[in-house]
């Protein structure tokens, strides 16, 4: 069973139509990169999969059900979720902001999951600093263990990769990758696309609110596609760690 899908779903926002019938599916055990230009429906598709964004026709699904017969509870039993927005209200320990994820759990069971999930991705020296105390890219990494630590089998982020340098945010693509590899579903919008290419099983390619391409990250990318979702030429090399985009000239149409 999928542990997400969505199925021809259009969806409304400020009056405008942000998804128009896109189809998406996380399996267990799989990455998947959303990619799109600004505006093309990747935070909307996200928030749809999580119940979030209200879907006006098709069905969004979590484990088989559709979200909006699941309660609040059932749907964070389900998934985790990193919001682009990075913002958090109260200058609270990294700690605590990382148990906030697993609130139906006991205390202290609660704590050891959040000390746990701040050390696999190198903040545990974080745990009892307040998050406004941090630098964006400290709270970036807080904010990605808020997100593993939640219970579900699917996990959902938004530009996880904001804000790191390029060491962190091969660290932080390298820890979701090992979180498919336990048997979890791991879906993120990423801006980058060779990162893209490098971390993902399969690639979702998103313009006007709808899935263009999806598969295998390269062939998900061809040129085609490349041309026609951001407007550039430009084809894959091989380099030393893995494919790389190389960029001939923008697309004098786009």
């Amino acid at each position: 069973m999928s542990l997400a899908a969505l199925w021809d779903v259009e969806a409304v926002m400020g009056g405008h139509r942000v998804l128009n019938g896109a189809d998406l599916v996380l399996e267990p055990g799989e990455v998947v990169g959303l990619v799109g230009r600004n505006g093309a429906g990747k935070t909307s598709a996200l928030r749809a999969l999580l119940g979030l964004l209200p879907v006006t026709q098709g069905v969004a699904q979590l484990q088989g059900e559709d979200v909006r017969r699941l309660s609040s509870r059932q749907r964070a039993e389900r998934a985790g979720y990193l919001p682009q927005e990075r913002r958090i209200a109260w200058n609270m320990p990294a700690v605590e902001v990382v148990a906030l994820s697993t609130p139906f759990l006991p205390g202290p069971e609660s704590r050891r999951r959040a000390v746990g999930a701040l050390r696999d991705v190198n903040a545990d020296h974080l745990a009892d600093r307040g998050v406004g105390d941090m630098s964006g890219g400290e709270r970036a990494r807080v904010l990605i263990a808020r997100a593993v630590s939640a219970p579900g089998p699917a996990l959902f982020l938004d530009e996880p990769i904001a804000g790191l340098d390029p060491d962190a945010q091969h660290f932080v693509l390298a820890h979701l990758r090992s979180q498919a590899e336990s048997g979890r579903g791991v879906m993120m919008s990423l801006h980058d696309l060779t990162l893209a290419a490098l971390y993902s099983d399969r690639v979702a390619v998103m313009r006007d609110g709808l899935v263009i391409s999806d598969g295998e990250p390269l062939a998900a990318l061809a040129p085609d596609i490349l041309r026609e979702a951001f407007g550039i030429e430009a084809g894959w090399m091989e380099g030393p760690a893995g494919p790389l985009l190389a960029t001939r000239h923008r697309h004098q149409g786009a």
